[in-house]
């Protein structure tokens, strides 16, 4: 909870208004760099990275709640938060289930894993808005 607060409070810092996908996208890089730090066979590199992972997941949350509430219409405001917090109650246990089973295989190296997963998503995922992006705003 103490993350959440510092990540909103830079967010306040940076005077930025508005926020955009790009936004978003950046903020996720650093938490899969983060938990590739994990890696390293030393408590406190484990501890610093469950720390940066924390911190930026956090900073992603405000980020993407704030995005949504600036970006839907007030009438549907409470329905897609019912659906985005439904998935997510939905899809945990099965994230449970999965990771419990892939850490028992991967042992060591499941947050190299994760990290590197949520990196290239997150570069997949901006690869795709930029083409979109020129296609629809040459």
């Amino acid at each position: 909870m103490l993350l959440l607060h510092i990540a909103s409070f830079f967010i306040y810092l940076s005077k930025k208004k508005e926020v955009d996908l790009n936004d978003i996208v950046k903020a996720t890089i650093p938490q899969g760099l983060s938990l590739i730090i994990g890696a390293y066979p030393h408590s406190y590199a484990l501890f610093i990275s469950v720390f940066l992972f924390g911190y930026f997941l956090s900073r992603f949350n405000v980020l993407f709640f704030t995005y949504i509430q600036s970006n839907c219409d007030e009438n549907y405001l409470g329905r897609v938060f019912s659906v985005i917090f439904t998935m997510a109650g939905v899809l945990m246990p099965l994230g449970d289930i999965i990771f419990g089973y892939v850490s028992s295989i991967l042992a060591n190296y499941t947050f190299v894993v994760i990290g590197g997963g949520i990196l290239i998503t997150t570069l997949f995922i901006f690869n795709k808005k930029q083409k979109v992006n020129q296609i629809y705003n040459p």
